[in-house]
């Protein structure tokens, strides 16, 4: 295990331009155990124009980095394809504006892909929602149920993952 990883805590992200999914997870540098640090969703209102959304996330990243302590890296879910290019293209513009606040906080980022994530918490890159979910809840030692938000599960996730990916 790296001394990186041990005692150090991961900013992730779930980027999304309506529901931007960001979790905070510490590792204990004795036990390895992993835990909660915060959580919670930006929502950017469909009514503002993109610009002004991807504003709100930025500065709303830029403030939690700014505010907590011990945060050594931001591991952010990189952008599925799919069929819908638009909603792609909004990902990929979240990504952006996500990096760009790690930058100016003097941060690395690490990206992780959805099947990645999965594998590093499940052990198969084709686990669905609801094991990844639970295995967040039992990584974390919290209470099934606890976090409300599969925007911010998905973001303790990408953590987790960051964390992991820091140690290797």
């Amino acid at each position: 295990m790296s001394s990186y990883q041990t005692g150090c805590r991961v900013f992730g992200c779930d980027p999304g331009l309506a529901s931007c999914g960001w979790g905070i997870v510490g590792r204990v540098s004795d036990t390895g155990r992993f835990y909660r640090v915060d959580g919670g969703v930006i929502q950017t209102g469909s009514g503002l124009a993109r610009p002004l959304r991807l504003h709100r996330i930025h500065a709303a990243v830029a403030d939690i980095l700014k505010v907590q302590t011990g945060i050594k890296a931001v591991a952010i879910e990189e952008v599925y394809f799919g069929r819908n290019v638009s909603s792609a293209l909004s990902t990929g513009a979240v990504i952006g504006v996500v990096s760009l606040a790690a930058a100016q906080a003097g941060l690395p980022v690490v990206m992780k892909s959805p099947t990645e994530i999965k594998k590093d918490l499940t052990g198969g890159g084709r686990s669905g929602k609801d094991q990844v979910s639970l295995l967040v809840h039992n990584v974390l030692g919290l209470p099934i149920g606890d976090v409300k938000s599969s925007h911010e599960t998905d973001a303790l996730a990408v953590a987790v993952a960051g964390l992991l990916e820091r140690g290797r």
